[in-house]
């Protein structure tokens, strides 16, 4: 059984070929809808912190991507969310914002509104969501979870995403859609078979 560090370089290598794994997924969900006529009709969203292996307390992090896709002003701050602009999110610089104090000798920029970042939601939907993730409205909407809270719990105990030791957003995307691989050919074996219920238990 090879150990993590030769996981972590191995997931090195396989991030340049992402693409041919996602491709691979897309075939095995793709039988799974052949064994199972009507799986996928209904589709169900939702997201779940993956815990970075990373000094995440200190102000230098081990780890620089190991957050939420709110971005960070020059002196290390998140940015405030101000609301949305058509298809962009609106953050602004917090201390202008009154969400903190600037630690840089120089300010970013010399206006007393602060710096303004527009993100284009369709650049990165799943990292910038129409409804940010620190708004009141995400946290409502987040209540209404239901049998996919299954489906994360069964990724993150039994195929280990709950226990990274990986940095880096590339390895833990990749990570992810491998543990997600897993389930999903255990679900098509078991289909096969046709032990349908235990597809249930699997994948809903």
């Amino acid at each position: 059984m090879p150990g993590e560090d030769a996981l972590g370089r191995f997931l090195a290598k396989l991030v340049a070929h992402e693409d041919l794994v996602e491709a691979c997924f897309e075939s095995i969900m793709e039988k799974l809808r052949q064994l199972l006529p009507g799986f996928g009709k209904n589709l169900v969203v939702n997201s779940t912190d993956i815990k970075a292996f990373s000094n995440g307390r200190r102000r230098l992090k081990s780890d620089p991507d190991a957050r939420w896709g709110t971005p960070t002003c020059s002196c290390g701050l998140e940015m405030a969310f101000w609301g949305r602009d058509g298809n962009y999110l609106k953050y602004r610089c917090p201390p202008a914002a009154g969400k903190g104090v600037c630690r840089d000798l120089s300010p970013c920029t010399h206006s007393a509104y602060g710096y303004v970042l527009k993100l284009p939601i369709k650049d990165d939907i799943r990292r910038h969501p129409p409804v940010p993730r620190e708004t009141k409205k995400w946290k409502r909407l987040y209540c209404l979870r239901t049998s996919i809270e299954r489906v994360i719990g069964r990724l993150k105990e039994l195929l280990g995403l709950g226990r990274i030791t990986l940095r880096g957003m590339a390895k833990i995307l990749l990570r992810s859609l491998l543990s997600l691989l897993v389930m999903v050919a255990a679900a098509v074996g078991m289909a096969q078979r046709h032990r349908f219920r235990e597809v249930r238990s699997l994948v809903s």
